[in-house]
Formats: structure tokens, sequence, C-alpha cells
């Protein structure tokens, strides 16, 4: 049996052309814009994290899905930031 490398095993996947980098950086850039919406650093990482979760390639996305995609034990704090979230509320009939 042969001797694999660390380097073999470790060595990172090719980043596209950068592709991946400049999308990081777009959105960064792009939440930044929102980000003071939320006073407190927890609202904004789950906020960042349910947006994140939104755009993920995941086949469901509820609030279980985006918790456990942003590390969350439980999806309570992702159905409190939805219910304030004006997106998709209905007004009246």
């Amino acid at each position: 049996m042969g001797v694999v490398s660390l380097e073999a095993v470790a060595s990172p996947l090719p980043a596209f052309d950068g592709r991946l980098e400049r999308w990081q950086a777009g959105f960064n850039d792009t939440f930044a814009l929102v980000a003071g919406r939320f006073a407190q650093a927890d609202s904004r990482r789950r906020a960042r994290m349910y947006v994140l979760g939104l755009l993920s390639g995941a086949e469901r996305k509820n609030s279980w899905t985006l918790a456990e995609q942003a590390g969350d034990l439980t999806p309570d704090g992702m159905q409190r930031l939805a219910e304030l979230l004006p997106l998709g509320r209905r007004r009246g009939p």
C-alpha cells in the first residue's frame, strides 16, 4: 500500500478563477447595506445566515433547515427573525 501525501489530501479545490471570492465580497458588500438595521450582533448574524440559507442549494428551505445550516440547535431564532420580516406578509383581506 502506497503512502498518500498530506498535500494531496488537504489541497484546496480551485476557486474557479476567483469567482467564489468575488461572490463572497459582493455578498458582504450587499449585506453591509442592511446590517445596520439589526441592532444586536446575534440578530445580524442570524439575518446573514437566513439570507445565505435562502440562497443555498438546499432542496427545502424552512426554519428548521435554515437553522441547521446556521448551526443553531432549534429553529426558534430563525422563526423569530421571520416573524419580524415584512416579506410576504399580507395586510388585511
